[in-house]
């Protein structure tokens, strides 16, 4: 299980850089706009992705945690393109909106602690 762990790991680097750089593209956007834009169009999306996150994604993880002690490596092999696509789609949904000075400029690093050295 922690080999094909690791391997997932290598797997997503560079998907993962690919975000980051995507990311850093949309703060760069993001600190152009306007408060009265960034109010209109941004927070609608923040607040539904945060519930969406809350509320759905994050109960599911703990149970799919759960369920991973009982299987067996060939169980975790199969399954893992489903979950580097989930995890790929939790990025966009997490990290691209949410840019750590766009979180500095609404007040919301309560929120999002996580995003503060991101």
């Amino acid at each position: 299980a922690l080999e094909a762990l690791e391997k997932f790991q290598k797997e997503l680097e560079p998907q993962v850089k690919l975000l980051q750089e995507k990311a850093a593209e949309e703060a760069k956007k993001l600190s152009e706009m306007t408060k009265e834009v960034y109010e209109k169009e941004v927070v609608p999306k923040l607040e539904a992705a945060k519930h969406e996150v809350t509320t759905v994604y994050w109960p599911k993880t703990v149970e799919t945690a759960k369920k991973w002690k009982e299987m067996s490596d060939e169980q975790i092999s199969i399954c893992m393109p489903k979950v580097q696509d989930w995890f790929l789609m939790m990025a966009h949904k997490i990290c691209l909106p949410i840019a750590p000075d766009l979180v500095k400029y609404k007040g919301m690093e309560k929120d999002y602690p996580s995003a503060e050295g991101a």
